[in-house]
C-alpha cells in the first residue's frame, strides 16, 4: 500500500476483504476452481503472524484475483460468472473487470486480472463480447503463473451470503502481484 494512504487506512478493511473472497467463492460456483487470489489480501495468509517487534502487513482495500479464462465457445460461460456475482450481491463497477458490493458499510472492490494474447497488456479484456455478460479482466503478462504456483490455505470466516459456505479453501499464490 501507497505510504501516503497508511495514515487513513482502516484496519477493518482486511478483515471486510476477506470475507468478500469467502463469500465469492462460495457463491461462483465451478468458476472457483478458476481464480486465484493475489495481490494485498496475500501475504496476511502466507506470512502468518510476524515476529514482535515487526510491523505487520498493512493490508488492503479490495481482492485481486487472477482468472483462468475459458476457453468453451459457449457464451453462457461467461453470463453465468456474471449472474452468479450479482445473486451474490455484487454489482459491476466503472471498469467491467472490477465488482463491488457494501460489506459493513464499506464498499470493497473485486478486481480481475488475466493472462491473453487477445489484448495489449493492461488493456480490458472483455470476454465473449457481445454476450451480455458485462465481465472483463485486466491482462496482465504472467498472472498466469499464479495459477500455475500456488499455496491451498483454508480460510474459515462467515460468509456475507446464506448462499456461500461458512468456510472456504482459498487458492494462493507463493508470490504477490502487488
Amino acid at each position: 500500500m501507497n505510504p501516503q494512504y497508511r495514515e487513513g487506512f482502516n484496519p477493518a478493511m482486511p478483515l471486510r476483504c476477506e470475507r468478500t473472497l469467502v463469500t465469492f467463492l462460495g457463491d461462483i460456483g465451478p468458476w472457483s476452481k478458476r481464480v486465484v487470489l493475489v495481490g494485498g489480501l496475500v501475504p496476511r495468509y502466507l506470512v502468518g503472524s510476524v515476529q514482535k517487534g515487526v510491523s505487520p502487513h498493512t493490508g488492503t482495500t479490495d481482492v485481486d484475483l487472477v482468472i483462468r479464462l475459458a476457453v468453451e465457445q459457449d457464451f453462457a460461460t461467461y453470463k453465468t460468472l456474471a449472474t452468479n456475482l450479482r445473486h451474490s450481491g455484487f454489482e459491476p463497477d466503472q471498469h467491467s473487470y472490477q465488482w463491488s458490493r457494501q460489506v459493513d458499510r464499506a464498499r470493497v472492490t473485486l478486481e480481475f486480472l488475466c493472462e491473453t494474447d487477445q489484448v495489449e497488456a493492461g488493456r480490458i479484456y472483455t470476454a465473449r463480447q457481445h454476450t451480455g455478460s458485462g465481465f472483463g479482466a485486466v491482462n496482465i503478462p504472467g498472472a498466469q503463473l499464479a495459477a500455475r504456483d500456488f499455496a491451498e490455505v483454508e480460510v474459515k470466516l462467515n460468509a456475507l451470503t446464506a448462499v456461500a459456505c461458512q468456510e472456504s479453501r482459498s487458492k494462493l499464490p507463493a508470490y504477490s502481484l502487488s
